[in-house]
């Protein structure tokens, strides 16, 4: 609405048929009155349709334009009005016009019109049979053994299915063998091929076919990684580990040029491609350059024992006894590697009858049984340059006992019997062990008889090994119990194991008695303790290792061990 002085107007913008009607002017009572018409626009079709061909399965597309954006028109099949649903949809932005017709069928070959009040427009669409090509076909591939190989095929639509076959036999997902799809393109990837893998692989989908040549040759042997160098504590374990190309080579191991044969301080295995030398207890004579030969090729680590100079932890102690009995000298080293000597004034002690050495880990013992007068003397024992030196003071013995005690060896869970002759046959005598006085018990019973004295030991056991003496008002006589352990039979041996990581891997022997101390458990000559990924359990006779979390480099010899008894399984880990 504007005034300019005596003149009023009202402008109306945009009409539309609504704003059809009468317009009323009025000046304080004075009116004036006037018919506005607004007739209808044309809309007509600047953009018409077209004729198109689409392959089933496909989407399409009509699109006009009109003149008025606000013109109305609707879509027409073969005379039927066509309805917005999840297969057709329409699209209007401004003069534009469109209709979508999702995954066409040969059903919806036909006419197609869009339509307004005042124009039309139409065209035809014709639906073609689906057309499948292999845009990209198979290739030749040419490989060494052990390794992977991806084959691809790309095709001309989406979400087709396929089959692959390798020499005539149809192929599926597994541990060598891939299946995948990509959108049009197909894979199959080939893992850890083998020569007998040599054949056609070929791709097919609905008719249509496509092969290539997979041809696997054999790789030349090589030595894929070689020894590393080592350095070890005297006492330790050396492992060194050469691997081939091949799985089936054979590899022999020399140190300093002089072959290697296997011992029980030198084990050589295989596990795949890997072959493993074991050195246990290495000693300062081990060190050396090991060498591993694999047909014409070699290749070669050093070895460095590092020599720990011994100390005595423990020193010997003077021993006086009476004639007949035994000394024993005890020295402990720092360390379990040192090997001792003893001797007696001077002069190197031999192992007899009657006088026993022996080591257990640090503590060498010298046993001298029914030692005499003549053993007295300076004890010394001597390890490279650690000595310890203690006094032997055997005292003559008053003829008291007539028959002497004598060493005894029972099995476990036998009853022993020690006996001695006294004289006179009144003589009180007193049974001790170690020193300690001995009590008639459930363990222990004392008899006598006119001049003999017995002690029974019922039901030995490991526990139960000591001196033994009995002891008179002129002298005593002792004896050393030892006790062997019962055999020890395997009732169930270890089996096989092979799982795929992480799983679980389980060993489970049965043993024939129940064991007096704990078995032991190795993986690969490694001992293994209860802990994070290691579970040892015992009940009753039966007896379970469990290696959780499982990883290929876990793979190798599980071995039982028991006192003398032992059994071994493979663990293979995949």
């Amino acid at each position: 609405m504007a005034s300019n002085g005596l003149c009023h107007s009202l402008t109306l913008h945009g009409c539309r048929l609504s704003d059809s009607g009468t317009i009323t002017a009025n000046a304080e009572g004075l009116i004036s009155r006037a018919r506005l018409r607004v007739q209808e626009a044309h809309v007509m079709f600047v953009q018409g349709l077209e004729d198109k061909e689409m392959e089933e399965e496909e989407d399409i597309t009509f699109q006009v334009q009109v003149t008025t954006e606000r013109g109305e028109v609707r879509w027409v099949k073969q005379g039927i009005v066509i309805q917005p649903s999840d297969k057709f949809s329409f699209e209007d932005m401004g003069c534009t016009h469109k209709l979508t017709i999702r995954c066409v069928q040969a059903s919806d070959r036909g006419r197609y019109s869009c339509e307004s009040l005042h124009d039309r427009t139409d065209c035809r669409l014709n639906i073609l049979p689906r057309s499948i090509a292999i845009k990209k076909g198979l290739q030749d591939v040419k490989c060494e053994e052990g390794s992977n190989v991806e084959f691809v095929v790309e095709l001309s639509h989406d979400d087709l299915v396929g089959e692959w076959w390798k020499g005539g036999v149809r192929l599926t997902s597994d541990d060598r063998c891939n299946i995948r799809t990509s959108g049009r393109q197909h894979f199959l990837l080939l893992s850890d091929l083998s020569i007998p893998d040599s054949s056609v692989i070929a791709f097919t989908t609905d008719t249509l076919r496509s092969t290539a040549q997979l041809t696997v040759t054999e790789p030349p042997l090589t030595i894929t990684q070689p020894p590393q160098d080592f350095v070890v504590n005297e006492g330790g374990l050396a492992t060194f580990q050469c691997e081939v190309s091949k799985q089936e080579a054979v590899v022999t191991w020399s140190k300093n040029d002089e072959q290697l044969v296997p011992s029980s301080s030198c084990r050589m295995f295989s596990v795949g491609r890997r072959r493993i030398l074991h050195l246990s207890h290495c000693e300062p004579q081990d060190a050396g350059i090991y060498t591993c030969h694999v047909d014409e090729l070699a290749a070669s680590a050093t070895l460095r024992v590092l020599e720990q100079e011994p100390q005595v932890m423990k020193d010997l102690q003077d021993v006086e006894i009476v004639e007949n009995d035994n000394a024993a000298f005890i020295c402990e080293l720092s360390c379990a590697q040192a090997k001792g000597e003893w001797f007696k004034n001077g002069e190197k002690i031999k192992v007899t009858s009657t006088t026993k050495i022996r080591q257990e880990g640090r503590r060498h013992f010298l046993l001298i049984c029914g030692a005499q007068c003549g053993d007295s003397g300076e004890i010394l024992f001597r390890a490279r340059r650690a000595e310890s030196r203690a006094k032997l003071v055997v005292t003559e013995l008053p003829v008291r006992i007539v028959k002497a005690l004598r060493d005894k060896t029972a099995l476990q869970g036998h009853r022993v019997i020690l006996e001695c002759k006294v004289s006179p046959a009144r003589a009180r005598v007193t049974w001790l062990r170690g020193g300690q006085v001995i009590l008639p018990s459930d363990k222990y019973q004392i008899t006598s008889e006119d001049a003999y004295r017995t002690l029974f030991i019922n039901d030995v056991g490991p526990e139960d090994e000591d001196v033994y003496a009995v002891k008179t008002s002129g002298g005593q006589s002792s004896a050393r119990l030892m006790v062997e352990g019962l055999a020890i039979q395997l009732i169930r041996n270890l089996k096989d194991v092979k799982v795929t990581a992480p799983d679980d891997a389980c060993f489970e022997c049965e043993v024939s008695i129940s064991l007096p101390r704990p078995p032991q458990w190795s993986l690969n000559g490694v001992l293994l303790h209860n802990g994070g990924d290691v579970l040892i359990e015992s009940r009753g006779n039966r007896h379970r290792l469990s290696l959780r979390d499982t990883y290929p480099g876990l793979s190798g010899i599980v071995k039982f061990t028991a006192g003398k008894t032992r059994s071994e399984a493979k663990l293979t880990v995949l």
